[in-house]
């Protein structure tokens, strides 16, 4: 018996293609517009690009952390070998008839050989630009309990975004360096949220934005220049 187990676990590595062993790494994408309302008549959407590089089909899968009062939804995707998907929607829409902001973060979770990217678009007029091409990143110790960013003021508009993956709600406390009172914020269980023009009518020309709570979370910030427009999303880090 032990020679017939034997005999199966060779054939098995023999015949098993390298992928059987690989671990499916899950890529994050902090914000996806869909498309929302800007200033000035604007309209912001966001194209998920994913490639199947490898030599079998790939099922990708989706994990949606939405805006408050947003739902969203979307089918895993089936991709053949060697092909291309560019997503641009998620399926999200509006639950408490108020919200504009159709906005979310997003896991994914595909084989090794997909490769992922993001761009951010921004439309006026009928004209579309690229604004962006945003940072995908590794799943690896993303979420942190403390998370601190460095804010330039000067002509800059910021927008901080805050992503909560737990089951549970939590409460994360933003300590501005330039302030004594801090903020606190609530986030839903598996929820992102996004606080639009974070520092209107600061006098300092940086500010540093701390972060923390019992519940690990991600913190972003979202600076548009006023001159050129360009769109920064850049991830906190996490304090020594």
């Amino acid at each position: 018996m032990r020679c017939l187990s034997t005999f199966f676990i060779v054939v098995f590595l023999t015949l098993c293609p390298s992928f059987c062993f690989r671990e499916h790494p899950r890529y994050f994408v902090p914000a996806f517009f869909e498309p929302v309302t800007g200033a000035n008549g604007s309209t912001w959407s966001t194209e998920l690009h994913l490639q199947n590089t490898g030599n079998v089909e790939q099922t990708i899968r989706f994990r949606l952390f939405p805006h408050s009062g947003v739902r969203c939804s979307v089918d895993s995707v089936l991709m053949r070998t060697g092909e291309e998907k560019i997503l641009t929607s998620l399926g999200c829409h509006s639950i408490d008839g108020k919200s504009e902001q159709l906005l979310a973060a997003i896991e994914i979770l595909s084989g090794a050989d997909v490769q992922v990217s993001a761009r951010i678009l921004q439309t006026v007029g009928g004209v579309t630009r690229l604004m962006a091409t945003e940072d995908v990143l590794a799943r690896t110790n993303l979420y942190a309990h403390r998370r601190r960013i460095r804010l330039a003021t000067v002509e800059r508009r910021h927008s901080i975004g805050l992503v909560n993956p737990s089951s549970v709600a939590i409460a994360i406390r933003l300590q501005r360096s330039d302030k004594l009172e801090a903020q606190q914020v609530i986030l839903a269980p598996g929820s992102s949220a996004q606080l639009f023009n974070f520092l209107a009518g600061a006098a300092a020309k940086d500010v540093t934005l701390t972060a923390t709570s019992e519940g690990a979370f991600y913190l972003y910030d979202s600076a548009i220049e006023v001159q050129t427009g360009r769109l920064t999303l850049t991830p906190g880090d996490t304090p020594d």
